[in-house]
């Protein structure tokens, strides 16, 4: 997945969110977030 070789399906994502004890929701927000941020550099 890091690298895009992957395309996780939303229950891999939803499990992955819970397993760092956040929601589907807020993971994606910290994803888009790491995104902006690399972009900016």
């Amino acid at each position: 997945m890091e690298n895009g070789s992957a395309n996780p399906t939303i229950n891999a994502i939803e499990v992955i969110a819970k397993g760092l004890g956040l929601s589907f929701f807020e993971l994606l927000d910290l994803v888009k977030l790491r995104i902006e941020q690399a972009s900016l550099r």
